[in-house]
């Protein structure tokens, strides 16, 4: 009897490869995600390995599948000894699909290594290409976990509270402030025309100014503009400028008009917000930064009707890292079994929240999702994270 195995991988790790050798045509990508799934649901007794479970437990898995295959399992069966492409091949069809000729270094990564690895995603797709691969096929692929997921779906729908950090986890603030940045070297060098530095020069010396100036979080309590001012003003006195008040009130309003036209949201998260709040689940924004920025950074990207509480180290003077957490859920009266806080960075909003009791989200668009364990997840994008939310809405998982 033939027992055959699916590998199911999620859709926006499968297109970002696509694109990386040149393939872009999302219409055909969809049909051949769909075709897996037609052939996997024709199949009298499926069995569905997920790709990122067996680059996370490879031992785990090819053991289970021995067992489903009545084969012996033993360790060798997870080294590739046999040269890749050499398979069992069923007719002259079969070999010229899977021996012909393949585009250049279509299978470079996996030559390259004798057990089974894990790969950092490239980070080629753009919001609206991860909002329409989710949207179109991104529920086939969660629905592959089946029970597997019980725990996560469980865990989402206790939360009363739904926590997030702001930048990039909720919208592009790196890409957002480089295009800002960039605008007011443009306009240093305009008004020094006979200077020697470059762009890259005064970039470099800019990133200087970021590391020794933002080490305190923001837990001064001061404004955004004395902030910008402030980083501006070494900016230009690194490189011999004056830092008259005339220049440095044209290059705040040079470098804030530019970041207000490149504010992007992350891909879903509007939607997301939208979810939670017809869910009558609380929104909390617990972030690092000037409280006027971020006020200002919500309005403008059309958050603010769906946040709760925005919080930030600025207002309450202490960083993530030195117990910024604790003190939001004592002002808020908010027990740390109540919130699942999001977050884009492991060291200051996942390490922090957790010691404080808080279940977490790493939001990692290169990486992999990761529902082992339901207090400590790993998602790759925020569409995801509103499936499971709307899944556990609903009480009902469609297999």
């Amino acid at each position: 009897m033939t027992r055959p195995v699916f590998i199911v991988r999620d859709p926006v790790r499968v297109f970002d490869s696509w694109k990386k050798l040149g393939w872009g045509d999302l219409y055909s990508f969809f049909i051949c995600y769909r075709s897996l799934f037609k052939m996997l649901q024709a199949s009298p007794v499926p069995q569905v390995v997920i790709y990122e479970q067996l680059v996370s437990d490879a031992r785990g898995t090819v053991a289970a599948l021995a067992d489903y295959w009545d084969i012996l399992f033993d360790d060798w069966c997870l080294e590739f000894k046999r040269p890749f492409g050499d398979y069992i091949l069923n007719g002259d069809r079969d070999q010229s699909i899977n021996q012909g000729t393949v585009p250049d270094g279509l299978f470079d990564r996996v030559k390259t290594h004798t057990h089974v690895e894990d790969f950092s995603g490239h980070g080629l797709l753009s919001a609206l290409e991860i909002e329409h691969i989710e949207a179109e096929v991104g529920t086939l692929y969660l629905e592959a976990y089946g029970p597997r997921l019980g725990p996560v779906l469980t865990l989402l729908a206790s939360k009363p509270w739904f926590g997030f950090d702001l930048d990039d986890t909720l919208h592009e603030f790196r890409k957002t402030s480089a295009h800002a940045s960039f605008s007011v070297f443009e306009a240093i060098q305009a008004a020094h025309p006979d200077a020697k530095e470059t762009i890259d020069d005064l970039e470099a010396t800019y990133r200087d100014v970021l590391r020794s100036k933002t080490a305190n979080a923001f837990t001064d309590g001061r404004t955004s503009e004395d902030y910008r001012r402030e980083r501006f003003s070494h900016l230009l006195e690194a490189h011999g400028h004056e830092p008259s008040t005339e220049t440095l009130e044209h290059l705040l309003v040079v470098y804030k008009n530019r970041l207000r036209a490149a504010l992007t949201l992350k891909a879903g998260a509007l939607h997301l917000l939208e979810k939670l709040k017809a869910r009558g689940k609380g929104v909390i924004i617990v972030t690092e930064g000037p409280q006027d920025a971020q006020e200002w950074t919500i309005a403008e990207l059309g958050l603010k009707p769906f946040i709760d509480i925005l919080v930030t180290t600025n207002e309450v003077r202490k960083s993530k890292v030195d117990g910024l957490f604790t003190a939001v859920l004592e002002k808020y009266n908010i027990a740390p079994g109540d919130l699942v806080y999001i977050g884009d960075n492991k060291q200051r909003d996942i390490i922090p929240a957790r010691a404080a009791g808080i279940d977490t989200v790493l939001y990692d668009e290169k990486s992999n999702c990761q529902f082992d364990d339901p207090h400590n997840l790993r998602l790759n994008s925020l569409p995801k994270l509103e499936y499971l939310v709307c899944v556990v809405h609903h009480g009902s998982w469609g297999f």
